[in-house]
């Protein structure tokens, strides 16, 4: 008798054993869905904010460049850039068909200075500027490109802005960029 009371004793320690093995196999399991779900939240969180970087900054750019306040005479905007760099030959058009008029001679990258906080906030932001047109065709005909990209932890979104040109001769000649679309 004793004999057998010693044999169910082992019996339900086995028993017991395998109950907490399926336990802690539901618990590892459980942790790494969380894990899982966490990490899939978390991406989706960096993705929207360099999204909604990527849109903001956009904006403020578009802002600048199309404002109709002032004449974008002075150097301390964009248009004055805009205007000194291809009413004076210092920047070529981008078209690809054409030698001397590829990436490498038209395309300007922007340098955007931040703070380490509004990096890890915001993100890295890039803009990449270029203008196309054609051989001899007049400069009303151009369009300006700006390519918008926020990055941050292995996710990026990029938006691009077309902009057409309308040139004003009268004194002093002044330059009025408006939207064409984005992208």
């Amino acid at each position: 008798m004793e004999r057998l009371r010693k044999r169910n004793e082992g019996s339900a320690l086995i028993f017991v054993m395998c109950i907490l093995c399926v336990f802690m196999a539901a618990a590892l399991i459980m942790i790494l869905v969380s894990y899982q779900v966490l990490t899939n939240a978390q991406q989706s969180a960096v993705k929207d904010q360099c999204r909604i970087s990527a849109v903001s900054f956009n904006k403020l750019l578009e802002k600048e460049i199309t404002a109709p306040e002032g004449q974008g005479i002075r150097d301390d905007n964009i248009r004055y850039f805009l205007y000194d760099q291809i009413k004076n030959d210092k920047w070529v058009y981008y078209n690809e068909k054409e030698e001397g008029h590829g990436e490498n001679e038209a395309f300007r990258t922007l340098d955007i200075e931040m703070i380490q906080s509004a990096k890890d906030t915001l993100g890295d932001i890039k803009v990449t500027v270029y203008w196309e047109s054609q051989k001899d065709d007049p400069l009303d005909k151009a369009v300006l490109v700006t390519k918008v990209s926020a990055g941050s932890r292995k996710q990026e979104y990029h938006i691009t802005t077309r902009y057409s040109l309308k040139v004003n001769t009268g004194e002093p000649e002044q330059w009025i960029w408006a939207t064409n679309w984005q992208e």
